[in-house]
């Protein structure tokens, strides 16, 4: 079914505020008021705050009416702007499920602290509800202690930080181009592209290396199986000859993002640079498939693993704040 935006306006309890869709002679407006936190968010360092304004307009302008995005702006009685929502649905290619994603919630500061952002909120999660979405996510800097207090006090979850790796500047291992890479200092154990059989062994794997999955929910055999059949090139696992003691795989967003997911090690291997061989074999597929960023979430008290990914070229992002709400616990 095609993603059809409401064609009607709707009024917020707030009255006499109303609803309605961003207009196109409006990019500009919408700019004014998104641009101190969507920008940010969005946006990279090292970059003049008026070339990274002018990016912004142009990302708003090919994306904001594309099919998926819808661009709610809230209207005073002048029809003036004073605040906006986009929201933007995809499909998670790990689980099959779809997502709408808060791409931007932005209050004019002078209408802040009336309630507004909550009318907002309530219509995304009445449109996630209306799309068949099964998850509300958005990204929020970790400094915007007003905005977490809101979006928790709505039911959204605070999770995991983020780190991401920009391509291009990691050095290319000698090894990379080949299908199976050796690990180095330990003979025997290479890695692989997973397969069909490889599943369960995975699972396995993942309950004696103690990593936290959902076995009810997204990580069950068959969903996992039926991913690996959609993106074979992005499930991999390190094997002591027939035994499987490592095991990542990737996913990609539209947005040339590329995740690295479910990064697990024996115990009785690691320290040894099996994680540092997974991460690069995942990190090549995903490069192939075109991502031009690759982030990874990890849980804030996992000090380990930031340390394994900063490491590999990773950079913790301390402005940002994780925030998901589910239909329920295991997916």
């Amino acid at each position: 079914m095609k993603h059809k935006p409401p064609q009607k306006a709707t009024k917020l309890p707030s009255e006499p505020y109303r609803v309605r869709l961003l207009r196109r002679n409006e990019l500009d407006r919408f700019v004014e008021l998104g641009y101190p936190t969507c920008a940010f968010l969005h946006g990279r360092t090292g970059v003049s705050e008026l070339l990274q304004k002018q990016r912004f307009r142009s990302f708003v302008s090919r994306h904001a009416f594309e099919e998926g995005s819808e661009v709610h702006v809230l209207a005073d009685e002048s029809d003036r702007i004073v605040g906006q929502l986009w929201l933007h649905t995809s499909h998670n290619q790990f689980n099959g499920q779809k997502e709408l994603w808060i791409w931007d919630l932005t209050i004019d500061r002078p209408f802040q602290g009336t309630g507004l952002s909550k009318g907002l909120l309530e219509l995304a999660r009445r449109r996630s509800v209306e799309l068949g979405c099964q998850e509300l996510w958005l990204l929020v800097a970790e400094d915007n202690a007003r905005a977490r207090e809101v979006y928790q006090t709505f039911g959204l979850a605070d999770g995991a930080r983020l780190m991401k790796l920009t391509l291009g500047v990691q050095k290319k291992s000698a090894t990379a181009a080949s299908s199976d890479l050796a690990v180095p200092g330990l003979d025997g154990i290479i890695v692989r592209k997973l397969n069909k059989e490889d599943v369960v062994p995975m699972l396995e794997l993942w309950r004696e290396a103690e990593l936290e999955y959902k076995p009810r929910g997204r990580d069950t055999a068959e969903k996992l199986q039926g991913e690996l059949r959609r993106a074979p090139d992005l499930f991999w696992g390190a094997f002591d000859g027939e035994r499987i003691i490592g095991s990542i795989f990737g996913t990609l967003e539209g947005r040339r993002k590329g995740w690295l997911n479910r990064l697990a090690v024996h115990l009785d291997y690691r320290r040894r640079g099996v994680a540092r061989a997974l991460i690069a074999k995942c990190e090549e597929s995903l490069s192939k498939r075109g991502a031009g960023i690759i982030a990874v979430f990890t849980l804030e008290e996992n000090e380990a693993s930031a340390r394994l990914l900063e490491s590999c070229g990773y950079a913790h992002s301390p402005g940002f704040r994780y925030f998901t709400k589910r239909e329920h616990a295991d997916i």
